[in-house]
């Protein structure tokens, strides 16, 4: 065989390798899934919905980012009364809220209570954005730090959901 043929022969098989290791899963994506399916099987519902971005080139640029939620549901006749939805930020904090953190939405007027201040501050920075529904509560966790924080999310999600559950008590303006 003559150059040429090795030359087309090995790029023949360049293509078909690569092509298979294209579509092998990297460690990351490895870990990842660990983690989520490690949430799922915990009773977490998984999604990855689009967020403002709110670094300063995301806030000029007006850009959104995707981010991994972890939602615990509510049982069926649960109900939250006050939703709202916090993001970290490296601009100005929302009103009432620790450093790094500012309001998307609240459907609410009162201060926040000093459960939410102290729940806020006791994040870790892989924690983007925290988000209280009517039939669920959320955490986005951008997945950095090892697996075991799945069971510190879990916590933080039922503890959470317990709180928001009992939103409509006089601790709730208690600030």
């Amino acid at each position: 065989m003559g150059t040429i043929e090795w030359l087309i022969l090995f790029a023949a098989c360049c293509l078909i390798i690569g092509s298979f290791a294209y579509i092998k899963p990297t460690p990351r994506q490895k870990r990842q899934s660990s983690i989520r399916m490690k949430a799922i099987n915990s009773g977490l519902k998984v999604k990855q919905l689009m967020v403002d971005d709110l670094s300063i080139n995301g806030r000029v640029n007006k850009k959104t980012i995707p981010n991994i939620f972890f939602q615990l549901h509510l049982e069926e006749k649960q109900k939250i009364e006050h939703t709202w939805f916090i993001q970290r930020t490296t601009g100005e904090s929302g009103i009432h809220l620790p450093d790094g953190w500012t309001w998307k939405n609240k459907n609410f007027d009162a201060d926040i209570p000093q459960f939410l201040k102290v729940f806020l501050t006791k994040q870790s920075l892989d924690i983007n954005a925290i988000e209280v529904h009517r039939k669920y509560v959320a955490i986005s966790w951008n997945e950095k730090t090892n697996e075991q924080y799945i069971e510190t999310l879990i916590e933080d999600l039922n503890e959470l959901k317990e709180f928001s559950m009992n939103a409509n008590s006089p601790e709730f303006n208690a600030g």
